[in-house]
Order: C-alpha cells, then structure tokens, then sequence
C-alpha cells in the first residue's frame, strides 16, 4: 500500500507527542493481509476535508485492491458544534463499509469513535476521534491508577478510580510491542469485539479506549467485584449442581450473544469468567483478547490459541491450519462446568500437560460418557450428565452449540424463567407505548 506523503496528513511516523492538540482524529489499522503493511493516519485540524482515494491527487492516497480514485470524503465540522463531528461520503457505488454496513454512493455518515472503517476489500481500520480532548485530557487526568489485579502474556489489568465521579473500574493496559507483533494489532480487534457484544449484561463491557502516542493502548473495562471462577472454585474446591447450573446458563446465555455476531471467543475458561459478589453472583465473560470474527461457520488459523485444559480435539494437529468454529467454545464450557461439577482435583491430570503434543495425544483417547462421568467421585444428575456428554462430544458437527445448551434439560428451568423475565419487559414496554399514545 502507498501512501501519499502531502502535507494535508501525518502518519505514524509524524506524531508529536501531544496528539490532541493537532489532530482531530486517526485510524488505526486493525487487520492486514499477509504481506500488507497498514500504518495508523492521522487526520490534522488544518485539513478539515480532505479526499480519499487510489489517484496521487488525494489528499490520502489508498493503492489496493477495490479502492476507487476517489473513494470518500472526510469532513471535520471544526469547532461549529458543542461536540465537533466528523462525516463521510462515499463517492463510488461500492467499496466503504462503516461499522460492517455499505454506505451508498452520496450518503453522508457520521463517523463516531470506535466506528470501524473499510475501504476497498481488506484495508480496515478503528477510527479514534480525539478532537473534543484538550491537550491536558487524557487517561492520567481522568484515573487514578491503584493496584493491579491481573496479568498476562501481552497486558496488565490495574483498578483504577475515575477522579470525578468516584466510580471503580479497571484498565487494562496494551504496551506497543505486543499489540502490533508480527503486524497484526490484537488488541485493536479486541476494542471492535466488545464493542460489538459489549452490551450484553452477562459480558465486561468496554467504557473508553486511550490511545497514546507510544502506541500503547489504555481500556476502560466493567469493574467485576467478586473475582473470576477459577478463584471461586479455588476456594470451594467444587460447586453444587445448583450454583453450577445457574453459572452454566449465565454463561450460554452471554455466548449465544456472542456466537450471534459471529465471534468465537477461543479462550473461554474459569480466569476469564468473572462474578460479582452478589448471592448467587452474576457472571461476566472477559478477555477477548484472542477472538476471532468468523464470517462463515469455519475460521481457519494457522496459529493455535487458548489453554490446553480447555482446548477441542478438533484443534489437535501438529501444523496448521487449526479449523475453529464456536463449538470449541462449547467444549472449552463442558470442560469448564464439568470442572465446577467433579472439583478442581478429580479430573484427569493429563489435562495440564503443557505439551502441545502429549496433551492432544492424550486427548485423542478421551471421551466423556456415562461411564466415565459415573466414575467421578461425585454423584450428577442424569440431566446434568447429559448436557455434559452434549458438549464435549468429540465431533464438532454433533456437538451442541451454546445456544442449543440452554433448552436441554439440565438448564430448562433458567430458560423458562428467562423467557418469563423477557416477556414482562415486553409488557412493560406495551404499557409504556400505549401510556404515551393517550
């Protein structure tokens, strides 16, 4: 890809340290070919509208596959409004998608921070609108940092205190040579993840995103008081069939969400299950970290991810590519609530060997049947057996789905008295409607 080097925008290369002061946005690159460097662009506030497209003439010059000699326009209304906006035209039939959604040819949009941007066929991009934010604005001046809570391969999670409002919530913070290794930023496809399933009451959700001129990257995230699963179950060795039903139907619930946007977490396990301290808790999915958006019901991968307790059998090649599909979240839950069933010491040791190789070798001689969950030394339901047997079925295309595993047996009665919740809401919706055209 060539860019245009005029005077009318900066890349990456270009940025001054305070960023709010000269820009009035810029967008990150969020998932390249293989062979495709994207850098970031910046938008400066002497350029107010400026052209975008493959011709040398624009303003910013696109040279790839489906992008047009003038693709779009990009306008900053400047200091006209309380909130500046910033809009986009599309000049060509086909070839700009906002948020996913094709814009016709002369539509004016909106473009909102965190809007995702496509032009042509793989060059997309997170808009980051930074205007509205005076030059000593940021995240040190909004949070106060306290102490750390959580650690992994590529960040740290931190509770921090918003200084004005005395609200709790965490940070978890992305240095620059993680989230941009090997040109893919993972952490940008993370921020458009939760933002896409974020709403949902059963997953952490995503308040703001600092972006600073390091390149690292600074979330906002749901504080969860009560910890994660792992640390629950750590304490109580092993949950009864009630608790771990009702964590069970939590978490189907907020997957089917996510299934539903088409994301395959990858990842799910007790650390990334997070609950409030209420009685009983209420569970938050976290991390997206490693998800992936498939847009057919096959992702294909050359590199595998997750952690090998909680891993499908199906993943179990020596190279790649790996084939993902949301059922190895449904295995990766079966493992998980069978874990809360038996307790954290009564399965099978093998499941922590940290050889990829031994641990699918001994995988591939594993099976979760009647016989075996009858030779755990806890007792479980029929019911509960057979939701296990569902979702740890050693064939994807049999295996159950997370939404099919809210209607067996063992989770009916959470389903019903969900569907009973939705339908009073409903109600209340009516009555609401109705009041208003009296």
């Amino acid at each position: 890809m060539d860019f245009s080097q005029s005077d009318d925008y900066y890349l990456e290369t270009n940025v001054e340290k305070d960023v709010n002061m000269h820009f009035f946005g810029y967008l990150e690159p969020m998932e390249m070919d293989a062979g495709t460097h994207l850098i970031r662009i910046y938008f400066p506030k002497n350029c107010q509208d400026c052209i975008v497209g493959s011709c040398h003439r624009c303003d910013i010059v696109l040279d790839g596959p489906g992008i047009a000699n003038q693709q779009c326009r990009v306008f900053w209304a400047g200091n006209r409004y309380a909130r500046s906006k910033v809009s986009v035209v599309n000049l060509t039939e086909r070839g700009l998608l906002i948020n996913d959604v094709p814009i016709p040819k002369a539509k004016w949009q909106e473009l909102n921070s965190g809007d995702k941007l496509q032009f042509g066929l793989h060059y997309q991009y997170i808009y980051q609108h930074t205007a509205d934010v005076g030059p000593s604005d940021g995240f040190h001046s909004t949070y106060a940092i306290g102490e750390e809570v959580g650690h992994g391969g590529y960040a740290t999670v931190s509770r921090v205190t918003n200084k004005e409002t005395g609200e709790i919530r965490v940070v978890k913070r992305v240095a620059k040579p993680f989230h941009l290794k090997a040109n893919r930023p993972r952490s940008t496809y993370e921020i458009y993840t939760m933002r896409q399933v974020g709403l949902h009451h059963h997953v952490v959700r995503l308040y703001e995103v600092y972006y600073h001129y390091d390149n690292s990257i600074n979330m906002i995230l749901e504080y969860v008081d009560g910890g994660d699963l792992q640390t629950y179950l750590n304490i109580h060795h092993r949950l009864s069939e009630s608790q771990s039903k009702r964590i069970a139907y939590q978490i189907c619930s907020a997957m089917t969400h996510v299934h539903s946007m088409g994301v395959i977490h990858r990842d799910l396990k007790p650390t990334n299950i997070l609950l409030t301290s209420e009685k009983p808790p209420v569970v938050k999915i976290a991390d997206f970290g490693l998800a992936v958006s498939a847009k057919g019901p096959f992702f294909l991968s050359e590199t595998l991810v997750g952690t090998n307790r909680f891993l499908a059998p199906e993943l179990g090649k020596k190279c790649g590519p790996f084939l993902y599909s949301d059922r190895v979240d449904s295995w990766s839950v079966g493992i998980t609530v069978l874990t809360m069933l038996a307790g954290i010491n009564s399965l099978p040791e093998q499941m922590d060997l940290e050889s990829d190789i031994e641990f699918f070798e001994w995988l591939s001689t594993f099976k979760v049947d009647e016989g075996c969950l009858a030779g755990l030394d806890v007792q479980i339901s029929e019911p509960a057996k057979g939701f296990l047997v569902a979702l740890l079925d050693r064939d994807p295309f049999v295996r159950a789905s997370l939404t099919m595993a809210r209607y067996l047996p063992w989770l009916e009665e959470f389903e019903i008295e969900d569907v009973c919740e939705q339908d009073e809401v409903d109600e209340v919706h009516r009555m609401l409607i109705s009041d208003d055209s009296i």
